[in-house]
């Protein structure tokens, strides 16, 4: 077999678990589950927001993923009205890290 066709099956085994851990991510935050959305990150982690603003809202490092949406955990309680779905999501494979981003504003980049 060529090397090629020996990476395949790792390509399309790690775009599966990343197409997971946005499913995950979503319903965490769907359900305001502090706990759920914290799980899904590991060090280095980070995540960028952009809520129609021309400038994201970049939290690097897993401590930094943790403090913002601790922060918006009380406010998220009350506010039942977000719904991820994830349409066409672009998945990018870089060695041993990876970015995603779904048709919308959400950023993952994973190590």
């Amino acid at each position: 077999m060529a090397a090629h066709e020996l990476a395949l099956p790792r390509e399309l085994a790690d775009r599966e678990a990343i197409r997971d851990l946005m499913y995950r991510y979503g319903r965490a935050v769907d359900a305001v589950d502090l706990e759920g959305v914290l799980v899904v990150f590991d060090d280095p982690s980070s995540v960028v927001i952009q809520f129609g603003s021309p400038v994201p809202e970049r939290h690097d490092g897993r401590h930094a993923v943790e403090a913002y949406f601790t922060a918006r955990a009380a406010g998220n309680k009350s506010s039942r009205l977000i719904r991820h779905r994830y349409k066409n999501p672009l998945i990018e494979l870089h060695g041993d890290s990876a970015t995603a981003i779904k048709a919308g504003d959400l950023f993952l980049a994973l190590a």
